[in-house]
Order: structure tokens, then sequence, then C-alpha cells
């Protein structure tokens, strides 16, 4: 009721029911005018493994993975080895709806992906493992159709942006990143289109990794 009184509400809730269409699903049930992207987007954004389908179907580069079902997994674990699924070595295990990196490990070698699998399988039902691709990191901002100049973000060597490197102030952020005109151009790019392909016409942030090779894979939305 509070809602319906006001002209337009600001929505700047994180992760699960605030980010993940729910809430803007009732907006739109309410006739409540709100800021940000629609209930289908934000569905299909906060879903990690759906959302590389849909901007993998556009055209974008994404990472080598699969989707895992927890109840899959403990009814034949053997099953979900590394040469099973077809996966590397080197992988990143995380949950498929979470935020903040919460739960994602990087794991290499079969001990410690079955380790990096129970860690993710607290937090989700669902988890994604995928190629562990190593490179730069960036993020890239959007409003309105328009990709801003991308940031990169910069960790330890041989670490990724984990939730302590998020939040404990180790991690550097450079903007504009140092890229070549004609690679932030590349990036930007990439960023409008995975954007375009999961409908959002309002904003969001693209995060995305670079390789050896400068392609730009699609990482996830914000």
């Amino acid at each position: 009721e509070l809602a319906k009184k006001a002209d337009l509400v600001f929505t700047v809730l994180h992760g699960v029911n605030g980010e993940d269409g729910k809430l803007q699903a009732m907006f739109e049930l309410y006739g409540i005018k709100y800021t940000g992207a629609g209930s289908l987007s934000s569905a299909l954004s906060l879903n990690k493994t759906l959302s590389k389908l849909v901007v993998k179907n556009a055209g974008v580069p994404v990472a080598d993975g699969v989707s895992i079902f927890c109840d899959d997994y403990k009814e034949n674990p053997s099953k979900y080895t590394l040469k099973e699924l077809g996966l590397p070595d080197n992988v990143i295990v995380k949950p498929e709806s979470g935020g903040s990196s919460i739960g994602t490990t990087a794991a290499y070698g079969e001990e410690e992906f079955r380790k990096s699998l129970e860690t993710a399988f607290k937090y989700d039902d669902y988890v994604l493992a995928e190629r562990f691709i190593h490179g730069r990191e960036f993020s890239v901002g959007i409003v309105g159709g328009r990709a801003f100049p991308a940031a990169e973000i910069v960790v330890k060597p041989g670490e990724f942006y984990d939730y302590t490197n998020k939040y404990s102030n180790l991690a550097k952020e450079i903007c504009p990143a140092e890229l070549s005109e004609e690679e932030m151009t590349r990036l930007q790019n990439t960023a409008l289109l995975a954007a375009k392909a999961l409908r959002i016409n309002s904003y969001c942030r693209i995060d995305c990794l670079m390789d050896e090779q400068k392609t730009f894979y699609f990482m996830e939305v914000n």
C-alpha cells in the first residue's frame, strides 16, 4: 500500500528476492512503477546458467561449463567428475543464483573439485562449474543502451575476485581500464550485446574476462 502511493519506487535491494525478479513481478502485478530491469530480465540475469545460455545464443562468448543439480549429484557422485563432465583440470565452481561470490571457489583437480561442489551446494541446489579463464577482469556499466568506459578489477596473481577481495578492499579498480581504443570498443559492444539479449533496457553492469588471446567472455550481469 505504501509503494502504491509513490510516483516511482527505487529498487536497490541485492540478491535473492530483491534482484531475481520476484519483487519486480509483484510491482508489475500491482501496477507500481519501479526502476531497473523488469521481472523477466531480472530472473534470467541472476541465474548464471540461464543468462549464459541466453547471451551465448546471441553470439557472446562464454566459458564452457555445466550445471549440476544437488539431488542428481548425491544420487551418483561418480558421474560428476571433471573427466566425465568434459571439463579441464582448472575450474571455477559457483552457486547458480548466488551473489557477492559467496560459495564460489576455484578448483584444480578432482579432489578440489569435489570440495568446491560441496561448498557451493550449501548455498544453492544448482551449481555452475565452468572452465577457469586466466586473464583480466572488467566491468562495464550500461545505462539506457549506452556503455560507459570499462573498469578493470585487479587482484593478486593467482587469485580471483572472490568475496574476500570484494569486501576487504584488497582488489584495485582502474577506471577507465588500460585498453586500446579497439579493445575498449569491442568490450563495450560485447557488454551491450549481452544486455540486449537479456532484454535489459534500463541499467546494469556486465562483468567480462579477457583471455591471453584477447577474447572477451561474458561472466555475469548485475
